[in-house]
């Protein structure tokens, strides 16, 4: 805990790229980008006070598994693609209070396959499915009673 840290309590962003991360190796080792401190214990025991609260990911596709804390035996996977220069959160948290381990993939999107579905890029060709007045495929023996 640096309190003389010009953002002392304050959010800071810290960019690792693209990269496989262990969030538990990545607190281990985490230093402020301002002071240079590092994330140890206090004095007294206390917890590291440099905390991760979020991941946000731009332009890119993300991976991540991990176990929760109060339940090691639920396993827990997810994942997403960015690519509209926005930034994409999660729910601020702590995340060593959440998770017991959590290991993050970030990769850049392939930009000969990554860009094919967004719907800026679609062809304004007509579909092969047959919709019927709802939206729904179209079943040629659904008119049948």
């Amino acid at each position: 805990m640096n309190r003389d840290c010009e953002v002392y309590k304050q959010l800071v962003v810290i960019n690792r790229g693209y990269t496989t991360l262990s969030m538990n190796k990545e607190a281990l080792k985490l230093t402020c980008p301002v002071c240079k401190k590092g994330n140890k214990k206090g004095p007294n025991g206390e917890k590291p006070t440099l905390l991760f609260r979020n991941c946000g990911y731009v332009n890119c596709e993300w991976t991540m598994r991990g176990t929760l804390e109060k339940n090691q035996d639920s396993k827990i996977f997810a994942d997403g693609r960015t690519y509209d220069n926005k930034l994409y959160t999660f729910k601020e948290i702590d995340y060593r209070e959440t998770w017991h381990e959590l290991t993050i993939l970030i990769q850049k999107i392939d930009p000969k396959n990554g860009w094919k579905n967004l719907p800026s890029n679609r062809k304004n060709e007509p579909s092969e499915n047959r919709l019927d007045s709802n939206g729904l495929d179209y079943d040629e023996f659904s008119d049948i009673n």
